[in-house]
């Protein structure tokens, strides 16, 4: 997707020594996605989609660290 008028923008935490990234753009009522190392493909999602993605995500990874912690305390107990 090559429109003009398209400012992408990459992530605050992108700290990779190549700078591949994920980049997001608004453009319309959707949010678009790609990889910064390979710009060509393009994934468009709305908002609504990508807040349901991301909260999950995070639910995921809270669960995780949750069973680390608990885990963790178990092992303390022993």
């Amino acid at each position: 997707m090559r429109e003009v008028g398209i400012q992408w923008c990459k992530s605050s935490f992108s700290d990779q020594p190549d700078g591949a990234c994920v980049e997001l753009a608004l453009h319309r009522d959707c949010i678009l996605l790609r990889e910064s190392d390979d710009p060509g493909p393009v994934i468009r999602v709305v908002p609504s989609g990508l807040r349901a993605l991301l909260n999950g995500i995070k639910a995921d990874a809270v669960k995780a660290a949750t069973a680390r912690l608990v885990d963790g305390a178990a092992c303390l107990r022993r």
